[in-house]
């Protein structure tokens, strides 16, 4: 006789002969487990985005070259190699960058809005074995005028560091070509040493240019005007420091201003000036850019990266070789 089978439903715990007291437990568990599964599907896009924004900032920080909260310092060699003349100074030595003995020679002559473009004449002036030579002066124009210096008397000591560069560039005697830009935002003195403004003072310093370019061309030398480029309403570096994701934030319009294009006049009436325009580059469509590619264009207000200078060497080398030389 075969033993008695036990029930299989109770045999594998059949539901319905289960007590009441066993489906506590079970379902206490279920419920923590919807809760945390709904819990999670709620924060999960939170967390996500959180996540994603914490490495959106990372990225676009690291993006730039040079990193906006550095951009200040992105200066161009010749800065701190003493070629950037102080207020006081009156006279440039050394400062010859390139083939010291090539046979033409490529002089930067201005301020500080002709010395941020040294990267990018660096890179043509060694591509093409020329010789590069640095006249620069802190604040002061190129333009044979006198103008206010930031005492608020007239800045006697660029009138003489003007006169003493032109005059040796007139003493030169191999084949030389000057490539000159400086700050629009200048104020000239007229009569008495009045500070003039507004439309009297761009006459001021377009009489000034023009005065410049012709003796450099009486030289025989060629003359390059570099236009200076558009100062924006604010510090353009720290504005893309201050939220990195969104570059753009910080583009500015195009300012048109007859006070501020006076040196483009001034090449106008220079027979043989070539002009380089980076407007075009800088500010397309109307609107100037804060970052151009990867490339962070303004170290401050008014002033270009050294690095934003470098990818500009093509631009100014389609002038510079048609008049090197010549």
């Amino acid at each position: 006789m075969r033993p008695e089978r036990r029930s299989s439903r109770r045999a594998r715990g059949d539901p319905a002969t289960r007590p009441l007291s066993a489906w506590v437990l079970p379902v206490a568990l279920l419920a923590a487990v919807a809760a945390s599964v709904v819990t999670a599907h709620t924060q999960a896009p939170k967390a996500a985005a959180r996540a994603s924004t914490a490495v959106l900032t990372t990225i676009s920080t690291d993006a730039f070259r040079p990193a906006p909260g550095q951009a200040s310092q992105d200066l161009p060699s010749p800065f701190h190699q003493g070629c950037m003349i102080g207020v006081k100074g009156t006279e440039t030595h050394g400062c010859i960058y390139g083939d010291r003995s090539a046979k033409d020679t490529v002089v930067l002559f201005g301020d500080s809005h002709a010395l941020m473009h040294f990267p990018a004449l660096q890179i043509v002036a060694k591509r093409n074995g020329w010789r590069l030579e640095v006249w620069t002066k802190r604040e002061c124009t190129p333009a044979e005028t006198t103008i206010l210096s930031d005492k608020g008397g007239p800045y006697s000591t660029c009138d003489t560091w003007r006169k003493r560069m032109l005059k040796r560039l007139e003493a030169e005697r191999r084949p030389t070509t000057v490539v000159v830009a400086g700050e629009s935002k200048t104020t000239a003195l007229g009569s008495g040493g009045r500070a003039l403004h507004g439309a009297a003072n761009a006459r001021a310093l377009e009489r000034g240019y023009v005065a410049t370019l012709r003796r450099i061309r009486a030289a025989g030398d060629q003359v390059v005007m570099v236009e200076d480029t558009p100062e924006g309403p604010y510090d353009v570096a720290d504005c893309v420091a201050a939220d990195p994701g969104n570059p753009s934030a910080c583009d500015f319009p195009k300012p048109h201003r007859y006070d501020r294009e006076f040196e483009l006049r001034a090449a106008r009436q220079v027979r043989g000036a070539r002009v380089i325009d980076l407007d075009s580059t800088i500010c397309p469509h109307e609107k100037c850019r804060a970052v151009i590619g990867d490339v962070l264009v303004y170290r401050d207000a008014a002033h270009i990266t050294a690095d934003f200078s470098r990818t500009l060497a093509p631009r100014f080398e389609k002038v510079l070789k048609q008049v090197v030389g010549r």
